[in-house]
């Protein structure tokens, strides 16, 4: 349970009953001071003496002091202390109707301190030993996201997975951006669960497009099998939306599985990139709308996993054209694009070409 909502609970807990209570830390640090003891100030340390405590744990393991005034008489002190515990009592059912799952998953998601894993396992029910989850996060592609959008999605999102009790859906925040995390779990017996989660994180971009209007690019984390891995998880599904809205700008679903040579190229050096390109491609291929063609061209071709008809197709122009076109790139930089090693080399520069390219718009 948050400050803010312990606060609004014991407000609660004094229009009913009179009790005038504040809330210190577990050292006896206030955190809030009620409106009867107006000499109290945030930060400063309790008077150990004029005030009835009472310990208070949170069922995420957060130890807080409920305090009030006390009184002259030991018969009036022992009531002060009988409210504490009835106002703690109130605190402890008001947490439990909030510990939903996403609540849950939030606090996980954000590495709050004492964050309930074992609570939230508990929760979901159709988790058997052999689920695998995949993580989703998704946020606006229409540049630095706020609350209210990532609120918006997450509510998008409830009402698509509402029928889904292993996909509990939350809003977190992570270095400063707010994202809709959707926790998917997956029998032992799904054949392909990475696709699976690929093809929720598709139908959520389009759905969130065509309800709010709001553009969205998902990232899928890999697969896991223990919620302890789930921060973890979702800086890998973060990771693939950032990673892939920087090579993909026509697509918004990306796996971390299939991102390694992105995520590889990420890594290098911007002059180091640059070499890179100039060894591989040399100075017979410049700049301009033909050689643009057939860089395009040799990717398409890449893309189809080295199948000349494929590409073709993909690209509406002829085999024979295609041929020719790869025919061409092999005599201008010496690379056969048909072969495992020049093919990794060439797909490798042109990942680099791609990201500067995005860099300098």
């Amino acid at each position: 349970m948050r400050l803010d909502g312990l606060i609004a609970e014991l407000n609660s807990v004094a229009d009913l009953s009179g009790l005038q209570a504040g809330i210190a830390d577990a050292e006896g640090n206030v955190l809030y001071a009620p409106a009867a003891a107006p000499e109290l100030e945030t930060g400063a340390g309790l008077p150990a003496r004029g005030f009835v405590t009472l310990p208070f744990e949170t069922q995420d393991a957060k130890t807080f002091l409920l305090f009030a005034r006390g009184t002259e008489e030991p018969a009036g002190d022992a009531a002060v202390l009988q409210a504490l515990k009835l106002a703690a009592g109130r605190l402890s059912e008001h947490y439990g109707r909030e510990s939903t799952a996403p609540e849950l998953l939030a606090a996980v998601l954000e590495k709050r301190p004492g964050a309930a894993v074992k609570k939230l396992e508990a929760m979901l029910e159709n988790a058997g030993p052999g689920t695998v989850y995949r993580l989703l996060a998704a946020r606006s592609d229409s540049g630095r996201e706020d609350r209210e959008r990532a609120e918006t999605v997450c509510a998008v999102a409830s009402e698509m997975f509402r029928e889904e009790r292993d996909c509990p859906v939350c809003v977190c925040c992570a270095d400063g951006e707010y994202y809709a995390a959707i926790l998917c779990g997956f029998g032992a017996d799904t054949a392909d669960n990475g696709a699976a989660a690929l093809q929720y994180a598709l139908e959520l971009a389009d759905t969130v497009n065509a309800e709010a209007m709001i553009p969205v690019r998902v990232g899928v984390s890999s697969a896991f099998t223990s919620l302890k891995e789930l921060p973890g998880a979702f800086a890998r599904a973060a990771s693939a939306l950032a990673t892939g809205a920087e090579f993909e700008q026509e697509r918004n679903c990306f796996e971390y599985d299939k991102l390694s040579l992105e995520r590889l190229v990420c890594e290098i050096p911007q002059e180091t990139g640059i070499e890179y390109v100039r060894e591989t491609f040399g100075s017979r291929l410049e700049r301009g709308r033909a050689s643009e063609e057939l860089l395009r061209t040799v990717k398409m071709f890449l893309d189809c996993n080295m199948n000349a008809s494929e590409a073709a197709k993909a690209m509406y122009i002829h085999r024979n054209t295609m041929t020719y076109r790869l025919e061409k790139f092999q005599k201008l930089t010496g690379l056969d694009c048909a072969s495992f090693g020049d093919g990794l080399r060439v797909r490798i520069a042109l990942l680099i070409l791609q990201r500067l390219g995005s860099r300098s718009d």
